[in-house]
């Protein structure tokens, strides 16, 4: 993984390049990676978490049967050139 320095006037740069479309998508991410930041779980901790034995939504299973809509980090790093 490189590491690199990136100014904020840079990320604005990037959320001015989007369209209005795609802000709530920038938005969810962004909300995600700071609740990820806050909330850094080792393996440790992840496995005295208490399961959740609710069911999946049938709009969740679809997300999960539906993979043509997301494609894994790997794939993105090198189709969006990131």
């Amino acid at each position: 993984m490189i590491l690199m320095s990136i100014a904020k006037e840079e990320l604005h740069k990037m959320i001015d390049q989007l369209s209005e479309d795609e802000w709530y998508s920038a938005y969810e991410f962004m909300y995600f990676l700071i609740y990820r930041s806050r909330r850094r779980l080792s393996w440790e901790d992840i496995d005295r978490l208490v399961s959740d034995s609710e069911k999946l939504h049938d709009d969740e299973k679809k997300q999960f049967e539906a993979a043509e809509e997301y494609i894994a980090l790997d794939k993105a790093i090198v189709e969006y050139d990131l």
